[in-house]
């Protein structure tokens, strides 16, 4: 199998519209997770709760940053002049503006049982964290819901 590179065609237009948005005209975009009513937006059909392997918990945006390891993100601006983050964060955001749903992050714990890592999701954490969010939704895998929740405060969701 053959993997294609993501495309990045209409990106520049895209991040231009939310670059130059104040915190104020950012903060009226509303993220829209694929969760409770909105189960049937889900892409990743795993997180479903039918399939049994996942739970979702909403979780404070800031703890979430403290106690994770967000790998090469920069998480003190939205817009880094990086062109991977910067498209990726303008596509959540123009997502959400546009009322789509998007699936929550994922999390697991790494194997010294001290930090959160990210199955997938890093940018729609920050993205939601520099909209003002002070909850978000996770998905974790059933069996390490114990384990991460002495690491931080899980909210039942779904």
């Amino acid at each position: 199998m053959r993997l294609k590179k993501a495309s990045t065609s209409g990106a520049e237009e895209i991040i231009k519209e939310f670059f130059n948005k104040s915190s104020a005209e950012l903060s009226e975009v509303i993220p829209k997770w694929a969760l409770g009513n909105h189960l049937d937006k889900l892409l990743d059909y795993q997180l479903h709760p039918n399939r049994g392997k996942y739970s979702i918990f909403f979780v404070e945006v800031k703890q979430l940053i403290q106690i994770s390891n967000f790998g090469e993100v920069i998480l003190d601006k939205l817009f880094t002049d990086a062109q991977l983050n910067d498209i990726r964060i303008s596509r959540i955001l123009s997502r959400w503006r546009d009322g789509l749903f998007i699936d929550p992050p994922t999390i697991y714990i790494d194997s010294s049982k001290k930090k959160l890592n990210f199955s997938d999701g890093r940018h729609r954490t920050k993205a939601a964290h520099f909209l003002g969010n002070k909850l978000i939704p996770i998905a974790i895998e059933k069996c390490e819901v114990n384990e991460i929740g002495l690491l931080i405060s899980l909210n039942k969701s779904i």
